[in-house]
């Protein structure tokens, strides 16, 4: 798991009188989410024909030899990706007590968490047997952005 501190940010509230003060202040909190997986995987098939004749009449037949080779190959990537987030901004009071100084210091938090995972499978061959294969190539990630806020109350320097 990864973690990044993203865009720190204070403001501080100051009261220089003998009562309680009191301010409005909004915080606004948004929360995303982001998901996505990828799985990889491919098959190649190939024939080789070898045809040996007597005959040697026939030009394209050298030395009585005729090779015939072929070969297939295919893959594919799938995977998926979402996002949902979700908003919101709560107004509040803030009560900064006599001669103090109020700090409020905002820290974006964003996690990513790689995953791997992996899968199992049947698949049915031509000839009616069964081929069970265990893949191990799949990659989950997941990212979230988180806000928290902090305040410290302190004392007004005196001059």
């Amino acid at each position: 798991m990864v973690r990044h501190f993203l865009t720190p940010s204070s403001s501080s509230h100051t009261n220089e009188t003998p009562n309680v003060s009191k301010v409005e202040r909004k915080f606004g909190k948004t929360v995303s989410h982001t998901t996505s997986w990828t799985n990889s995987y491919g098959w190649k098939v190939g024939g080789k024909v070898e045809i040996t004749t007597d005959f040697k009449g026939i030009s394209f037949l050298k030395e009585g030899k005729l090779k015939i080779s072929s070969e297939h190959s295919e893959g594919k990537i799938e995977g998926a990706f979402e996002e949902r987030g979700e908003s919101s901004e709560i107004a509040n009071e803030v009560i900064v007590s006599p001669m103090k100084q109020l700090r409020i210091t905002t820290t974006k938090i964003k996690t990513a968490c790689d995953v791997p995972f992996d899968y199992s499978y049947t698949e049915k061959l031509y000839d009616g047997t069964t081929a069970d294969y265990r893949v191990q190539d799949g990659l989950f990630t997941t990212t979230t952005t988180v806000v928290e806020v902090a305040s410290k109350e302190e004392d007004l320097q005196q001059d």
